[in-house]
Formats: C-alpha cells, sequence, structure tokens
C-alpha cells in the first residue's frame, strides 16, 4: 500500500502491482530495473519530476537500504503509542506531545524522511494510520482526523478561507480537507471524480477534477 500511494493518482496501480508482485522479502532489484520492467504501465504525461515513478522508485529502495524491515518497526512502535493515542491530540489549537512524537517517530526513525514533508502526511494519512486501524493495533480514527494536511489541491485553502474561520482552521488538520471533499461531493453531484490523490500541479488546472 506505501507504494500505491507513492504512484500517485497517474500510477497508483502501476506501483500497487510491482508491490504485490516484489514483495519486501523478493526486493533485491534494482529501481531502473523495475521501471524498465513496468514502463508499458507508467502515465509520464504531465508529471512533474519528482513525481516520476522512478524517482519514487529510487526513494522507497533507500528507505528499504536504510530500514528494510519498515512493517515490523511500525508495529514495535504501535504498542508503545497505544496509551499515548488516549490522550488529546490537540488542545488549545496545538497537537498534543503524543502526536508530536508520533510524528517524528515515524517520519524520522521509522521512514528516515525518504519524501518530502507533505508526501509523508499522505502516507500516513491513505496507507499508514488506516492499516493499523484495519488491522485493530489501535484505534488511530482521531489521530487520522487530527492529522497534518497531506498533498491537496491549491484551490482546497480558498475553500478552507471561506467556510472556517482562521482560529477553527488552527492548527490546520486532515479532517478539515476531507470534509471539504465530502461537501464537494454532495455539492457537485454530477463530478465523475473527486481527487484521492491530490498533485498540486494537477489540481491548480482543474479544481474539481484529478
Amino acid at each position: 500500500m506505501l507504494l500505491e500511494v507513492l504512484g500517485y493518482s497517474r500510477n497508483r496501480l502501476a506501483m500497487s502491482n510491482i508491490g504485490l508482485q516484489h514483495p519486501l522479502a523478493d526486493w533485491n532489484q534494482s529501481a531502473e530495473t523495475l521501471y524498465n520492467q513496468y514502463h508499458a504501465n507508467w502515465k509520464l504525461s504531465c508529471l512533474r519530476p519528482a513525481n516520476q515513478p522512478l524517482t519514487r522508485l529510487k526513494q522507497y529502495t533507500s528507505l528499504l537500504e536504510k530500514e528494510p524491515a519498515w512493517p515490523k518497526r511500525i508495529l514495535e512502535q504501535v504498542t508503545l503509542f497505544k496509551d499515548e493515542a488516549c490522550m488529546d491530540t490537540i488542545s488549545n489549537h496545538k497537537r498534543s506531545q503524543g502526536m508530536q512524537k508520533m510524528k517524528t517517530v515515524f517520519q524520522s526513525d521509522i521512514f528516515h524522511n525518504f519524501v518530502g514533508e507533505t508526501r509523508f502526511h499522505t502516507i500516513m494519512i491513505d496507507a499508514i494510520l488506516p492499516l493499523i486501524e484495519a488491522e485493530k493495533l489501535m484505534d488511530t480514527e482521531a489521530i487520522w482526523l487530527d492529522w497534518w494536511l497531506g498533498d491537496k489541491p491549491n484551490t482546497s485553502a480558498i475553500y478552507l478561507n471561506q467556510l472556517l474561520s482562521a482560529e477553527s482552521r488552527s492548527p490546520n488538520r486532515n479532517a478539515w480537507i476531507q470534509g471539504l471533499y465530502g461537501l464537494l461531493v454532495n455539492q457537485f453531484s454530477r463530478i465523475i471524480e473527486i481527487p484521492n490523490e491530490h498533485s498540486q500541479r494537477d489540481a491548480s488546472m482543474d479544481p474539481f477534477h484529478h
């Protein structure tokens, strides 16, 4: 699922297939080899250099070099965070020390900053926290709602400014973005697809379709 999130909306399926066909135990090929092996499946038009699948495969490979058993590390850390997760996630417009610690542990200690800040938050929102919840390892609903913002369309800030006061938006939370998409789905019933991956470049071309 981590590879799927790295694929963005255009290459999620191709990245997911790589993850299914090359599990961690058998990940012994270079990023370039994998990229060429699946070359026919890539959708490369209009992608920024940072979002090119070869770049993302190199990033993932670098993670495996530093943390080949990252799923096991997550299981170890979830046990430690269970008690802290019972604390308030946000109080007086500030995230709790427990949330700050969780962010640091996952971003730096487990994932070794292998991607940028917003992409890391998208990975947590779209993959890690839902998987922890699905496996019944820990209740992550409140953490998911109060997590930092991941990738999002540029236009989302405009809508949130109109819907919420500056005080209400502090700190920015994943819940606001998820709620915004829900409002858009309800209001614009003719929209065929609302993005669940949010390339800022693509979103700036069309605020509602990605």
